[in-house]
């Protein structure tokens, strides 16, 4: 059910952020290296965190493995091997629930393994992997102002492979997808999200096989849909389905978040977004509120003293804002116009008459 009544009392309602890949880069990585010899990456965060540590629940996909305790020898692409400050930056940053990524066995079974470890050590959800046969059976959801959330997370698979069981990871299978959200249901699950890491690199429309796939999981009883993977933003839809009562819903869509935190810095590659949503259950109904997205671009400085280059996630709306009073000086004038570029694509793209899109 999309958008429903109000009533004086008994209402319920969680507001959720969701956003983009979060990478690691050998540059990035760099910059977290500090001159006591510690590492933080909490300044990619400074700008963002306010915005996300607002939200009830926040989710982002998280990109490769954990590299071995006192280790040094971390890497980003092609085979990510992250440093351990990398993920506590982003729970730092708010980030309750990390999804998992098609980087998952770059450092093989042991860094798959010692992944899942570290979250759980974290208590951090880390979902669509698992450490054993019995978990890969469970769902997760998450209750929250009285109302239950089942966070399903999918991939379509795996950068490099290794040893594993067919268990060990959530690829995009129909059938899994459906028993999952059939078992959401029958666990009490008000409502339903399922995330895809799926699509074309770099292609701003979503392929056929992801729009067939989508269309099949709204009809499975997905209550809402996001994805990830191609690197850019893909534009959102309300998919219209209808049971097997005949009872027709709408179901919204939004195909890619693009980069959230990641060195990538061609023309829609610099960007990406927070989808924010509020779901709300009132007398014993639960439905999608309001959705609205922020859209957000990765600013790059330099250290002068250190010579190190800093990632930087910077809300666009905000910042064009500071550049009309001329307080944000931190920025080059080719910032000023990548940034102001990132809003047009982003909107322009995204906007669309039959979603009543909240604009921040």
């Amino acid at each position: 059910m999309l958008f429903g009544e109000e009533s004086s009392s008994g209402i319920s309602s969680v507001e959720i952020l969701s956003a983009g890949d979060i990478f690691p880069s050998q540059r990035i990585i760099d910059g977290g290296f500090q001159t006591n010899g510690g590492r933080d990456f909490s300044y990619s965060y400074q700008s963002i965190k306010p915005i996300i540590e607002k939200a009830d629940i926040a989710t982002a996909w998280f990109g490769g493995p954990i590299a071995e305790e006192g280790s040094t020898n971390f890497s980003g692409y092609p085979r990510y091997n992250n440093p351990p400050e990398y993920p506590l930056a982003a729970k730092d940053a708010g980030f309750d629930i990390l999804l998992h990524t098609n980087h998952l066995f770059d450092q093989g079974l042991d860094g798959f393994l010692r992944t899942i470890r570290f979250f759980k050590k974290m208590n951090l959800p880390y979902l669509g992997i698992y450490e054993t046969e019995e978990e890969s059976k469970t769902v997760f959801i998450l209750e929250k102002n009285n109302i239950k959330i089942a966070f399903l997370s999918y991939l379509y698979g795996v950068n490099e492979e290794a040893p594993r069981k067919d268990w060990m990871v959530n690829l995009i299978d129909l059938k899994k997808i459906k028993n999952d959200i059939e078992q959401s249901k029958q666990k009490g699950a008000d409502f339903t999200i399922v995330f895809f890491h799926w699509g074309t690199e770099y292609q701003r429309y979503p392929d056929k096989e992801q729009r067939k796939a989508a269309k099949k999981i709204a009809s499975f009883g997905a209550d809402l849909i996001v994805g990830s993977h191609p690197h850019v933003i893909q534009p959102a839809e309300m998919l219209e389905t209808t049971n097997s009562s005949g009872q027709t819903n709408k179901v919204f869509i939004i195909y890619s978040m693009g980069n959230f935190l990641s060195s990538q810095r061609n023309r829609y590659s610099d960007c990406g977004l927070l989808l924010r949503y509020q779901i709300e259950k009132n007398a014993g109904k639960t439905y999608l509120k309001s959705i609205g997205y922020i859209p957000t671009w990765v600013m790059w400085h330099n250290n002068e003293k250190t010579g190190q280059w800093k990632a930087v996630i910077l809300p666009i709306k905000e910042t064009l804002d500071l550049l009309k009073t001329k307080k944000e000086l931190f920025l080059t004038k080719e910032d000023a116009q990548n940034i102001k570029t990132a809003w047009d694509d982003t909107t322009e793209h995204l906007d669309n008459p039959g979603i009543p899109f909240l604009h921040e």
